[in-house]
């Protein structure tokens, strides 16, 4: 008695056979998920979509966080040279300010040029406190 898979082209013809049994069984299986309304796959798919944003965003936020830090940090000598050039120019233009009052001539060209431009002098002024 001869096989059924003995013969020629009936060997192919199982298998075809058999995944189609099998992709009928997945096929009903999907079928009753879905009418069952087993809400865990789509939960457990929204949960880690939710996860995995929420902290590419935190890792985001973490780097912008870091390199503005760095960037603070680079600008602070920057200011701080920045402070010491502005007492310079205010004890400068005191100075000449004081000067211009004494009746030195350059110096009362100065002020008037100055003051053409909106800037004004007060020698009396104490100096303005540097923002920190």
């Amino acid at each position: 008695m001869a096989n059924e898979l003995d013969t020629p082209g009936s060997s192919i013809d199982a298998r075809k056979s058999h995944r189609a049994s099998r992709a009928s069984s997945v096929g009903r299986w999907w079928t009753l998920q879905r009418r069952t309304g087993n809400p865990f796959l789509p939960v457990l798919l929204l949960a880690a979509a939710l996860v995995l944003l929420v902290g590419s965003q935190t890792a985001g936020v973490l780097a912008e966080r870091f390199n503005l830090n760095r960037a603070w940090d680079g600008q602070a000598e920057a200011f701080d040279q920045s402070k010491r050039l502005r007492r310079q120019l205010d004890g400068i233009a005191t100075e000449t300010a004081r000067l211009a009052r004494r009746g030195n001539q350059n110096a009362a060209k100065v002020v008037a040029e100055l003051s053409k431009l909106g800037i004004t002098i007060d020698p009396d002024a104490k100096p303005a406190p540097i923002p920190e």
